[in-house]
């Protein structure tokens, strides 16, 4: 338990972390159902990780039982080049949302995790007797309040609209 503890603690210290405990990352918005376009960008995404290895093996097997290596020489790198092309695409089709869906996703990860390291009993004492309280210093300024409320919007919400909600 100590050892974990010496892992965690440290980790305490990178703000990312301390902003996904103080705020109890979650999982939240994936009860909403993802819009058709994200869906297609993953499916995409999927179809290019079955695509890129697997069919190089394709290649090397055609290679060998033909008895031609060109097949493996100009068709393997031809097949991975086009399986990373169609990941461009799931990404470029799946927009914006996908970044917020692994944002959110690796938020919650990271208070899972740290949360195992210290003991979750014990996350919320370390996070405000770590260095200067809880995120942002133990005033919390409106700075901090506008900057967790960009971290926490969902997908599908614009973090980048300029405008600040005045208080």
């Amino acid at each position: 338990m100590h050892v974990r503890r010496a892992i965690g603690r440290p980790l305490l210290r990178i703000p990312f972390v301390r902003r996904s405990i103080v705020e109890r990352a979650g999982l939240e918005a994936f009860r909403k159902r993802p819009s058709g376009k994200l869906m297609v960008g993953v499916v995409l995404i999927i179809i290019s990780s079955l695509l890129g290895w697997p069919a190089v093996v394709l290649a090397g097997w055609l290679a060998v039982e033909r008895g031609n290596a060109w097949v493996l020489f100009v068709g393997g790198p031809a097949i991975y080049g086009v399986s990373w092309v169609i990941w461009g695409l799931g990404l470029l089709v799946a927009g914006r949302d996908s970044l917020r869906y692994a944002n959110l996703l690796s938020r919650y990860g990271t208070r899972r995790v740290v949360e195992w390291l210290i003991g979750s009993d014990m996350t919320r004492d370390l996070v405000d007797g770590a260095e200067g309280g809880p995120v942002g210093g133990a005033e919390g300024g409106s700075d901090d309040r506008d900057a967790r409320r960009e971290v926490t919007k969902a997908p599908g919400e614009d973090c980048n609209s300029g405008e600040r909600n005045k208080q």
